[in-house]
Order: C-alpha cells, then structure tokens, then sequence
C-alpha cells in the first residue's frame, strides 16, 4: 500500500513505495503500483493529512506512467452549509441530523450527500420541482457521486456504476459489462465514466454530440460534464472537450494554449472552469450572466464547480468565492455570495440556483472540564474549561445541572465571596453554529476559613554546641547588603529555624557563618511551611487535617496532633513544600 504525507491542499509531493510510512492518509491506488516520485495534480479536499473528512479523488504523475488512485483520509466531523436564491429553497437546505457526510453532488435541483459509511442520503426534487428524490433501496459500498439533470449516478467500490432517477434519454442506463471506472460525471441528460486505463465511456442523450468520446481519446485523468457539453483533463494537463454549450447555438471549445490544468468543472448552461496548478481559474463559454467572468486577483483556489447562472471557487484558506447573477431578477443581481464567516470548507457544489458546501466544523469538544474543588468560605474560585471546535465558541455555565448562571457565559467561571450556599456541581455547555457539547460536572465544596501564612524555613546543620549566624538580603548584587537575622545556637546536629518576617517578601536569600573554626562547616537549606496559629485551653488537644485544593472534596488527610502547652502556639505543615495548595481544618479532640 503506497502511502503519502500531504502538507498542504492543493499539491503534495508523494513518494511510492511498498512500505508504509506513519501518516494519516493512506493512498490506495486502482492501477498498477508505481515505485517513483510524483505528485497529486487533482484538488486536494484537506488541509494537511488526517484533517480532511472527505473523500479525495486524484491522480498521480510519476516517471514512467499515470496512475488514477482514490484516497480516504482520517474521518472528522463534517457540516452542510446550503445558500441560494431563496426561490427554492427545498431544492438545497438539507434535513436536519445529517452526519459523517464525506462529499457532496448538487443536480439542477437536488443534492446528493456520500457518507462515511458507503451510503448516499439525497435532498430536493428529482424531476425539475415535481418529485422528491429517493435513493435506491440497499444502495451501500459508494465511494463517488455525480448528480445530474434529474438522475444520478453512484461510483461502487470495485470500479462499476449504479444509475437511479430519470431515464428517458437513456442517461441512466449503465453500459453493460461496464467495469475498472474510477471517476463518474453526470451532465444534463448524459453520463460519463473515466476508466483505469485513462479512456473515457459516455452514455446517454447525444443530440449535440456530448456523448460522443473522440476515438483518440486517451490518458485522462479527470471528466466533467455539463448540460451539453463533456470535458476531459489528460495527464499532461490539456483540456478536451465535445459536444455543444448551451443550446446547442456553438460546439464547445478551449482555449488556445490552455495547459497546466489540475482540475475541470462543467456548468449546467454551458461554461467551463479548469483549475491550474498555480491556483488560478480559467473560464470560458457560456457567459450570459456573467458565470465565465473570474472575478480578478482569485487565487489561491484548491478545488472549482459549475451551476447553471453561476460559478464557486474554493480557496487554500477554506472559504469560498462566487460569481455570476442572479436570472430572475429586473435588474440583474449579483448571485448570492457565500454566508458571511464561512469557513474551513473541504468540498463544494453548484446547483441550479444555489450552493452547497462541505464544512469540516464539528460540534465542539471538550478537552478540559472544570476540576473538583475545595474553597474557603470568603474566598475567589476559578472553574475553567477547555474546548475546540469551529470557533466563535459560546459558554453557558450551570450550577447543579440547572441553574444557568447569568455570569457564566465564558470558559472561565469566576465565584468571588464563595457561600456555602454555592456548595454543588458546576458544568458548561459549550456550542457554535453546529451543534453543542456539554462538559462534566465539576464539584465544588466550601470549608471554614483557617488563618495561616507562609514563612521560610531554614535547616541549619553543623557542629553541636556551636553558634552559626544567620544572614539574609532580599537581593543580591552591589547595594545590597546581607543583614542579620539571627544568631542560633545547635542543640543538634540538624535544626529548623523559622523566619517568621511578616509580610514575606517574594524573594529571600540566606547564608550561614560562623567565627570559630569547627570540624563540621555550617549548612543552610531553604524551604517553604505553613505557618498555622492553634488556639485553646492549655492541655488540649487539636487534630491538624489538610485537603488538596483541587481534587475530591473528601479526601481529607492528618498532618497532626497537637497538645496546647500554652493558650496560643503556632504549627508548622513543613511538609507543604512544593506540593499542591492545601487548604486545613483544625478539629478539636475531645
């Protein structure tokens, strides 16, 4: 299975070989393997590999041959986004809980959508605004649509063809024996299959001779066909066309010294577009309503389609561009761009009088939900929450499930003065322009303040019975000066002093010295405790618990027991240090 790392949209240099390569996306081709280097000339629908959840048709140029693959990509969530005229909008709003759609085909006025799965889901009117659409019953294993006038084609794994809808020009009436197709194009009243071996088989209506493949026809890579009119793209990047544009009234054309092309559309009234490899567009034919003018400086275009008075173009940067007018309106409009904000488009269609757009746009997804927590009564907490999807994102925080806070409307809930009262659960929902995800309940307990400070401790070790001074500055450097703090006297060979300076500053440093030569230097050690002031009778006893700060709520640990030998004395947690917050509670012990 050859395998291909793609970094951007619209070409990838592609290295073919036997052995697989860590990627997420896996080419698998239809032809004879090639082992050299080439590159994908066909629109990329993916933005980098394993974030395109579209199925992906290309073809590969290497040294010696052409080779016509189909490539799946890492699936992702996926959305329509539908626009037109506004005159028919049956023909293209989708039905509501659409998911795991991968590619999408627009008719004259029906949508077809492919899913992940192999299936097809279709919307719209079948004949022109008489019958709604149905797809044949059982219909599994697609790997490409085409939708047409008023039929439809489905592209089986296995290169063969499946027709339904309108067959009164024998559109739909698959050749039989017909086998090895990797691509399929549906025009007006006539269908068009690309081969494996690079040739190209038409059926169907041929008033205008748009059925009628050139006998020398060969080495095709991609086909498109519009209402009376087929296009091929050949592997050296020319254009071939037959039939007529609309009408009739003119045999269709290209343009002189067109080359370079990586991929061809057809418009429904006769237009052209073709892709270059530079990313601009190229538009001929048909040009009453201004489909063929390409609005200047386009650029940047990954992937182009055709609709009867219009033409869209995707760009690198996942929006889209339209041109075109509107046919029905005195005076001409401009036809009716793209939704404001649209983006992170993977794929597009043209309808009659509209437009379709595959979005990669999943419902967000929570990727950090608000931590179990324990407060002081008094004091300010923060629940926060994590969470992707196509932005803008909106919050709604709940306090116990139902309770919609008036103040939670972002990914940050501050609680300031916390009550026992806010004792509960806390969860947000988190939604865009998709759909929403709602995030797990994080708990909140609220416990009686208990007044304590931080203080420095320092481990002074050396020689028993001898002095060490003790230094400290609060910066170093020229200007400031060590000043005294204490001189101690080691009754051990290892003690603890606190440096009980109120407030603490932010930074302090110590030394230790001492005047008389010993046999053990001094050595100082640095570190943080919690300073916690008991209070009661002498002789009583008081339990010291502490809680992590986040985390469950009941989790409670004992530091200590503490018996008052005077009315008021001080405990040290000198295990805090580097450690998560701790919050206390004193318990008196009978």
């Amino acid at each position: 299975m050859p395998e291909a790392s793609c970094a951007g949209w619209l070409r990838c240099d592609v290295k073919l070989r036997r052995s697989t390569i860590p990627t997420k996306m896996k080419f698998q081709l239809l032809g004879q393997e090639p082992i050299r280097v080439g590159k994908c000339l066909a629109p990329l629908k993916q933005r980098s590999a394993g974030k395109a959840p579209s199925l992906l048709l290309a073809s590969l140029l290497v040294t010696e041959a052409w080779f016509s693959f189909t490539a799946r990509a890492q699936l992702a969530e996926t959305s329509i986004i539908s626009w037109g005229n506004g005159v028919r909008p049956v023909d293209y709003e989708p039905p509501s809980g659409l998911s795991g759609l991968i590619d999408v085909a627009a008719g004259w006025s029906h949508v077809l959508a492919l899913k992940k799965d192999g299936t097809v889901v279709a919307w719209g009117e079948e004949e022109e605004w008489v019958s709604p659409i149905t797809v044949p019953s059982g219909l599994t294993g697609v790997i490409a649509i085409a939708a047409g006038f008023e039929f439809d084609l489905a592209l089986i794994r296995g290169g063969t063809v499946v027709q339904w809808g309108n067959n009164s020009n024998d559109q739909g009436s698959v050749p039989d024996g017909l086998s090895g197709v990797t691509a399929i194009a549906a025009g007006g009243y006539h269908s068009l299959a690309l081969k494996q071996d690079g040739t190209v088989v038409a059926w169907g209506n041929n008033q205008y001779g748009q059925a009628t493949v050139p006998s020398d026809l060969n080495g095709v890579v991609a086909i498109a066909a519009g209402q009376f009119h087929s296009l091929a793209l050949k592997q050296d990047g020319t254009v071939v066309t037959w039939g007529a544009v609309w009408r009739g009234v003119v045999p269709a054309t290209v343009p002189t010294n067109l080359t370079g092309v990586i991929a061809i559309a057809a418009g429904k009234s006769g237009s052209s577009l073709a892709l270059k490899g530079d990313g601009t567009v190229v538009a001929w034919e048909s040009n009453d309503y201004g489909q063929a003018m390409v609005p200047v400086g386009l650029d940047g275009v990954v992937a182009i389609a055709g609709g009867a008075y219009h033409s869209v173009a995707l760009k690198r940067d996942g929006t889209v561009v339209a041109w075109g007018r509107e046919p029905y309106s005195v005076p001409e409009l401009p036809f009716v761009a793209p939704p404001v904000g649209l983006s992170n488009v993977i794929a597009i269609t043209a309808g009659n009088l509209f437009t379709v757009a595959l979005v990669y746009a999943p419902v967000p997804s929570v990727i950090g939900s608000p931590q179990t927590q324990t407060a002081e009564a008094g004091s300010t907490v923060y629940l926060r929450v994590s969470a992707k999807g196509a932005p803008p994102l909106s919050h709604q925080w709940f306090f116990n499930g139902t309770t919609a806070l008036v103040e939670g409307t972002n990914s940050i809930l501050e609680l300031t003065n916390v009550q026992f009262s806010q004792v509960g659960t806390y969860n947000v929902v988190v939604s865009n322009k998709f759909g929403s995800t709602n995030s797990t309940a994080g708990a909140l307990s609220v416990i009686p303040s208990v007044t304590r400070s931080t203080v420095s401790v320092i481990k002074l070790s050396g020689e028993i019975g001898t002095g060490v001074h003790l230094d400290y500055a609060d910066r170093l450097g020229s200007g400031f000066p060590w000043l005294p703090l204490e001189e101690v006297a080691l009754t051990n060979s290892s003690q603890v002093y606190v440096d009980n300076t109120v407030p603490m500053p932010n930074t302090r440093f110590y030394r230790a010295w001492q005047t008389n030569m010993t046999s053990i230097g001094p050595i100082v050690e640095a570190a943080l405790a919690t300073m916690i002031p008991i209070t009661g009778s002498v002789g009583s006893k008081v339990q010291v618990d502490y809680i992590n700060q986040v985390g469950p709520t009941n989790d409670w640990v004992r530091l200590d027991t503490v018996t008052l030998t005077n009315t008021s004395q001080a405990y040290y947690d000198l295990s805090m240090f580097r450690q998560a917050n701790r919050l206390y509670r004193l318990v008196v012990l009978p």
